[in-house]
């Protein structure tokens, strides 16, 4: 088992990967009283585990799972989404969301894309994966997201009006990283940029 402070990992195209990206993310504040026997015994500094100090009531706080693929047109451009809400309303992101219970990424990422642009994937390539916060209706939930470059059947997406302001393609070049909507994303655009998906095989959905 790697020992924090250890030495970051490497990607086949030489970009440096941090094994932990940030201090543990604390209990939400919000969060005091024990779910089992009532008592507010729960401590805000707790991070890996919720844990009652009356009844021993024991919750592991693991992360949620959330997808994103990248989608290319032949000219380079990449679909990005305009967020149409919170948390970073109208700032930019690629079309994914959460993994349901019981569902595969796989799954989750064809569905999430069909959903946010009404685009049917035909092939993915794992790009990278990143932790992220994910502030909602003031509680910070620590999400895992997993990244992909996706082939889709067509390039004709429509974005769907709750989640999407609008969809824009944008070449490379011009995709600005404090655009993007969280820290995880600027991170796989930078994965994207340097080659590391084109390491990796295609997969069909």
């Amino acid at each position: 088992m790697r020992q924090r402070g250890a030495s970051p990992l490497r990607t086949p195209a030489g970009l440096t990967i941090p094994l932990r990206t940030a201090k543990p993310l604390p209990m939400n504040p919000l969060f005091q009283f024990c779910p089992r026997c009532g008592a507010q015994s729960l401590q805000p500094d707790q991070s890996q585990c919720i844990e009652c100090l009356e009844c021993r009531f024991l919750f592991f706080r693991n992360p949620t799972v959330a997808v994103a693929g990248i989608v290319a047109n032949p000219d380079g451009g990449v679909l990005l989404i305009r967020r149409a809400k919170n948390p970073a309303k109208d700032k930019l992101a690629f079309p994914g969301g959460f993994v349901d219970i019981d569902e595969t990424v796989e799954s989750a990422l064809a569905r999430e894309i069909r959903e946010e642009v009404d685009l049917r994937v035909l092939q993915f390539r794992f790009l990278t994966s990143h932790p992220n916060r994910y502030e909602y209706r003031d509680i910070i939930y620590p999400v895992l997201d997993l990244f992909f470059v996706c082939e889709t059947e067509t390039l004709d997406a429509t974005g769907q009006k709750e989640e999407v302001t609008s969809l824009e393609w944008v070449a490379p070049e011009n995709v600005e990283p404090d655009s993007l909507a969280f820290d995880s994303m600027r991170h796989a655009w930078a994965c994207y940029l340097s080659g590391v998906a084109d390491k990796c095989g295609n997969r069909s959905i």
